[in-house]
């Protein structure tokens, strides 16, 4: 009998993780604050990618609303 077959967008979400811990392990060596920005193809994001645009939209919207 086969496992249940994994949640394709978790998969997904697990390799987009693997390449951004990749980027930051092999990065050049800066005190400069750094975050990988990673995206499928097919246009999916890591969860840390959706949480930094969040945080870009939030600090755009206070900026026009002076």
């Amino acid at each position: 009998m086969h496992p249940p077959n994994p949640d394709p967008a978790r998969l997904v979400n697990k390799y987009l993780d693997s390449v951004a811990d990749h980027k930051v392990r092999h990065r050049p060596t800066s005190n400069l604050p750094f975050h990988p920005i990673v995206f499928s193809l097919g246009g999916m994001m890591n969860g840390s990618t959706t949480k930094v645009f969040a945080s870009w939209k939030r600090a755009r919207v206070r900026s026009f609303e002076l």
